[in-house]
């Protein structure tokens, strides 16, 4: 038996040549169809199939977002029935190619090898069922396979089906879901909307509130600006109304100024004329008068200050007094006048009559000095009296000495040089340090001296002229009086470089410690003591300046405050020479040393006290040299402050006027009394003053 090789190299494909065109249609005429397991052509129902696993595919991945298990469930079943298909397929070809391999003819087995091997070479596409011969085992393959197509129609419909059902549970589910979360969605919403609503509430209140709170503030704000606007418009109009108050004040008081000069005018005139007895009635009528005339015009400005302006036309009345008071004192003179005419016939009768009672006068005024003479009081008043004419009466005697060399002409630069040699050496006096302080003396003494002393580049001699050396004598002492009423006035401390210079010119020229006694008795006559008392028909300014007053340009007299003060300095620059050591003193005696304090307060508490300026003098007396009297006199000087503070103390404190004066002495004795001792005065050059540099 030959074998399947054998008989297919003797059949006829196993003859055929090979083409290289691929040209098989003289095979094909003798070839049987290939078996339906490998050959056959694929079925619309196939084609579906395959459509539908790939359907499967899709739909089990849409459906694993649904349910897990399903999917599951739907893969294995998926998996299952692709097996399934897979193995029937296998067993139909495995059952044709057996069966066909027992049934067909020889030829048949050589024709489907034949066709086996033109697979191999030839694209399957172009092989169709038509082009083979059928057997008949294919319609039973066929019916197979729409059996089996059938069965896969149905499973597929039940799947969907049990897909649709699940579907539908799914559905019912997500909408339960849906519904659940619409309904606590709507829960949350209208919590949501509620607390908005709330919050929307609170801060519609908190804004209300803010807003009625700002508008209060507003309102505030406008009453206080209101008020405010009132307060500026009253003090406008108060402005306005003290601006008339003050314009009416100042025609007010220069109307009074005007009619209290003319009445102090009218006064003057009448109280120092001589004659005022035989004067008219109708001049005291006159005074009475302006008496008048000066209260209309004191009432109006009490008027003014009192809150109340007075009428443009009371103003203008009052103006109408300055007219009447030039009258009356036109009126006066010339009665005066009058007066004077009937007065001087009757003089010349009277003028052996007052001659005879002006030396009987003088003989009770003798007879009076000599019975007076016996009192303590009176003989240290003779000698105030005394010491204070000699020292007038030697500073008369120098100034009409030197008169005609102030009065040369040619003299006239001459003079300037002294002057400016004094005056700078003197203005540049100072406590800085004993050799600035002994250098200025020196430049002094060297001028008094004759020798020649630079100024300004500038050689200055005395002895270019006989008067010269008096006249720089009395300029040294007259500056030095004003420099301590200057400089002393406000620096007290500066009384002890001024007074060594004082003593240490004094120790040497004994002349300019009188003229500096001198000088210094006319502007403060309390260093002597002596107190000035109006002498009849002595005029106001006269008295005032016989008291150490200053009279203004104007003839106003300087006010209590600031004559005070400059008594006081010139008080300290008094006192500062009882106490000074000078650097040339060495072992001389003191040519006024504190033996006259001791001389000053005796006299004083022999003297009746006037009010504040005797309270101010013995305070600076013992201030400067309290320390040393106490040091000198010790027993003895604490009974005179006990004195001082129980006898003559009462009767300072019932005239004072200003508390602050006697409140301040007061004050000084009882601490003085208390420690028995007194501090050294503020400024005293020390020991070693004149060794500092």
């Amino acid at each position: 038996m030959k074998s399947i090789t054998d008989s297919l190299k003797s059949s006829f494909k196993g003859r055929l040549k090979y083409n290289k065109n691929g040209d098989f249609s003289e095979l094909m005429v003798h070839l049987s169809p290939p078996p339906l397991s490998r050959f056959h052509e694929e079925s619309p129902l196939s084609k579906s199939q395959t459509s539908f696993n790939s359907f499967d595919e899709e739909t089990t991945t849409y459906d694993r977002s649904f349910s897990s298990d399903y999917d599951s469930n739907i893969h294995l079943d998926n998996s299952r029935q692709l097996s399934d298909y897979a193995f029937d397929n296998k067993s139909l070809s495995l059952s044709c190619d057996e069966t066909e391999k027992a049934d067909l003819s020889k030829e048949d087995l050589r024709q489907l090898s034949l066709a086996k091997h033109l697979n191999t070479s030839q694209n399957a596409s172009s092989m169709s069922p038509e082009n083979f011969f059928l057997s008949t085992k294919w319609n039973e393959a066929n019916a197979a396979v729409d059996q089996y197509q059938q069965l896969k129609k149905e499973g597929v419909q039940l799947r969907l089906s049990q897909r649709k059902i699940f579907m539908d549970k799914h559905e019912d589910f997500l909408k339960a879901e849906l519904q659940k979360q619409e309904t606590e969605l709507s829960k949350r919403n209208k919590d949501l909307q509620s607390k908005r609503q709330q919050n929307l509430v609170r801060k519609v209140q908190e804004l209300q509130e803010e807003e009625r709170q700002q508008c209060q503030k507003i309102k505030e704000h406008h009453e206080k600006f209101k008020n405010k606007l009132k307060e500026i418009v009253k003090g406008k109009e108060e402005l306005a109304i003290e601006e008339q108050k003050r314009q009416q004040h100042i025609q007010l008081n220069s109307i009074l100024k005007t009619l209290d000069s003319d009445r102090k005018t009218f006064v003057a005139l009448r109280d120092n004329y001589g004659h005022k007895d035989l004067l008219p009635d109708a001049v005291n009528k006159d005074k009475d008068l302006l008496d008048r005339l000066c209260s209309d015009v004191v009432e109006k400005m009490r008027t003014v200050q009192s809150a109340h302006s007075v009428p443009t036309e009371d103003i203008d009345k009052l103006q109408d007094h300055l007219t009447k008071s030039q009258t009356i004192l036109q009126q006066l003179r010339k009665r005066i006048d009058a007066t004077d005419g009937k007065v001087k016939a009757e003089e010349e009768k009277k003028k052996e009559e007052q001659k005879k009672a002006a030396a009987l006068k003088k003989q009770e005024e003798e007879k009076k000095q000599k019975e007076a003479a016996s009192d303590f009081k009176v003989q240290a008043f003779k000698y105030t009296l005394e010491e204070k004419s000699a020292k007038a009466k030697k500073l008369s005697e120098v100034e009409a000495s030197i008169k005609p060399f102030i009065d040369n002409p040619q003299m006239k630069q001459y003079r300037f040089d002294l002057q400016r040699a004094v005056n700078t050496t003197i203005n540049a006096i100072s406590g800085i340090s004993g050799a600035h302080l002994m250098d200025k003396l020196k430049k002094l003494h060297m001028l008094l001296s004759g020798q020649n002393l630079e100024v300004s580049g500038k050689y200055i001699s005395i002895k270019n002229a006989p008067e010269a050396l008096l006249f720089c004598q009395n300029l040294v002492a007259k500056m030095l009086v004003k420099k301590g009423e200057e400089q002393v006035t406000s620096k007290h401390e500066s009384a002890f470089a001024i007074a060594a210079v004082v003593v240490g010119l004094w120790l040497n020229f004994p002349i300019i410690g009188e003229l500096f006694l001198a000088h210094l008795y006319v502007l403060c006559p309390y260093v002597l003591p002596y107190y000035a008392t109006r002498q009849d028909g002595q005029s106001n300014t006269d008295y005032f300046k016989s008291a150490g007053y200053k009279i203004n340009e104007d003839g106003s007299v300087e006010e209590q405050d600031k004559f005070l003060r400059r008594m006081s300095g010139l008080m300290r620059l008094y006192t500062a020479c009882m106490i000074v050591n000078p650097p040339n003193l060495d072992g001389n005696k003191h040519p006024h040393g504190v033996e006259h304090a001791w001389m000053w307060l005796a006299r004083t508490m022999n003297l009746e006290p006037h009010p504040d300026i005797t309270a101010a003098a013995i305070y600076d007396m013992l201030a400067v040299t309290g320390h040393y009297l106490f040091k000198q006199y010790k027993v003895q000087f604490i009974k005179l402050l006990y004195v001082l503070c129980k006898s003559y103390f009462p009767s300072l404190k019932n005239i004072s006027v200003t508390s602050a004066t006697v409140g301040r002495l007061e004050v000084f004795l009882e601490k003085s009394l208390q420690t028995a001792s007194i501090p050294v005065p503020e400024g005293m050059l020390a020991h070693d003053f004149w060794s500092t540099s």
